[in-house]
Parts: C-alpha cells; structure tokens; sequence
C-alpha cells in the first residue's frame, strides 16, 4: 500500500471520489473514502465495478485532500501537518489553505470541478486516465456544473469532458443514469436528503440557511411543494434561522427552482437572484448552485447592498 492517502470531505461526493481515484492512478497513491458515499458515486462505481476502500481508522503516512481547502467536513484521521497537497476549485485564498497546512503543496483554481484540474495533470504529463478513471472524471463534470449548464463551467471543464467521453465512450450513457438514480433517490427519501445536505452560515449577524436538491428532473418533487416547505419551515425554527430556502436546479429542463417557507426569505433571495415567482415557488431559467448564491451574497454583503 502507498505512504500517501487521498481523500476528499466525510460523505464525498462525485468530484471527490472521482478526483481522488484520479490522483491515485496518477501517482500511486491510496484512495479511501469516510463516511457514506452520496448517491452518485455509489451508482457510479458500481456501474464501473469498483469496490471503494472505506473509513480506515489509522494511517501513519501522508495525506493529499481533493475538492476541499479546509478541515470543516474532513476525516478526523487527517493530521495537517502531514498533508502533502490541497487541490481544490473553490474560491480561497492560497495564502489562507497554507496556514491550515503549512507542509502542502497547494493549487486552487476556479473550475467547475476538481477533477478538469486532475485531468490536466495527466496530460501536463503526457498520460492519459485509464477509461475507468476518464468515466469517473466525465461524471463528476457532469454532476458539478449540471451538466455544463451552471455559471462555474469554464472552457477547461468543457474540453476536458469532451476528451474524456472519447477515452471513455460510455460515460454519457452512465452520466444520464447518474442523475436518473439520484434523482430516485431523492424522490424516495426526501425529507432525509433536504436535512443531510442542508447548509447554513451567519452573514452580517443574519443566519442564512439553504436546502438544495439537484435533480434530473423535478416534477416529482414541485408535486410535494407543501412537503418541502414543512421541513424547511421546522429547519428554520429548529436552527433559530432569519433566512432559509430551497434552490432546486431541474437539469433535464435547464430551469431552477426556489421554494419559500415565508415571505421575508422570498424577499431576500429576491435581491440577489431574479426568478419569477408563483405563491412559494420561484423560477428562473438559469441554473444556480448554492455555492453560487452564496457567492453573490458574500459579494453584496461586502458592497453594503442589504
């Protein structure tokens, strides 16, 4: 076994299994996961018949951490001070990733996912990503910009997904049936989903709490409309929030959906995001994740617009 563990955040998701396995193939190093797979890397390597390496409790070598800068959602196994390399696509500031571990070598570049900048390290080495690898690497571009379809997709995410799909000709037919059995899921279980996966943070003393289902497509779920806002309504009271919603990209028809439980959060998202607006539910037709409208809200909240 290799002196260097790869990792990405507890419960990873496709960027962070795919470019793990990426950095792996590419170095020698050992992927392990923590936590519970999301349910698009689990469909996915069981399509591709990969068993992943899960929740090692020790491990006395290095460690290399992908889609993540930061400790926050990280294996408790991991010693920063033996992190070796942070790859990341998020907004962060380098200085800031080498505080956090001083021994690293970091790179922090603004793509769509993670994986477009471990597929351009093979080829800044004259490799090419074996054709199990090259799915992974399809699937999680896929997942991260929505199919190509969010504001974070560079040209480099859309070049790499093209070269991909030829080292790897399966990968759209298996990308589909990845958003498919997401979406299933999500369908099947979710109150679970929209609790697991809901993020709040406090801006300008305010506490801002966003729930977001991306699905291939949402007419299941707009079907359960009064459902989604009981929950978000007990996740406001729950966590004492001033601001709390839903930002639903439907990928299938490239149009995003918003869901309120009250009108101050409609107003709120209002100022930052236009959508036209039905009741509770809001529509636009252009794609957003939340870490993009947490980015706007960052930005206005630094210019004094609220």
């Amino acid at each position: 076994m290799s002196k260097t563990l790869v990792t990405a955040k507890v419960n990873p998701d496709m960027d962070g299994v795919a470019s793990s396995y990426a950095y792996a193939e590419l170095y020698g190093a050992t992927p392990v996961f923590y936590g519970a797979l999301l349910p698009e890397p689990h469909f996915v390597l069981r399509e591709l018949k990969i068993t992943p390496l899960m929740n090692l409790d020790k491990w006395e070598g290095n460690f290399v951490i992908v889609d993540a800068s930061s400790m926050r959602g990280m294996p408790s196994v991991i010693d920063p001070c033996r992190v070796i390399e942070v790859i990341d696509h998020r907004f962060v500031a380098p200085q800031e990733v080498k505080e956090l571990f001083p021994n690293a070598r970091v790179q922090i570049e603004l793509v769509g996912a993670a994986a477009t900048l471990l597929a351009e390290r093979f080829e800044e080495v004259g490799k090419e990503p074996s054709e199990k690898v090259a799915s992974l690497i399809y699937c999680a571009i896929i997942s991260n910009t929505l199919n190509l379809n969010t504001r974070n997709t560079t040209f480099r995410d859309k070049e790499i997904l093209s070269k991909m799909s030829k080292l790897a000709p399966l990968s759209k037919k298996i990308a589909e049936e990845m958003l498919r059995y997401k979406t299933k899921y999500i369908e099947e279980n979710l109150e679970e989903v929209i609790r697991n996966d809901f993020k709040w943070w406090e801006i300008k003393n305010e506490k801002i709490g966003i729930a977001q289902l991306e699905v291939y497509k949402a007419d299941n779920i707009l079907d359960r409309a009064e459902d989604v806002i009981r929950i978000l309504k007990e996740l406001k009271s729950e966590l004492s929030l001033d601001i709390c919603f839903l930002n639903m990209p439907d990928i299938e028809d490239r149009v995003n959906y918003f869901l309120f439980p009250d009108p101050a959060s409609r107003e709120f998202l209002g100022k930052i995001v236009n959508f036209d607006l039905e009741g509770n539910l809001g529509k636009s037709d252009q794609l957003i994740l939340r870490k993009e409208i947490l980015k706007l809200i960052n930005e206005m909240t630094r210019s004094n617009l609220f």
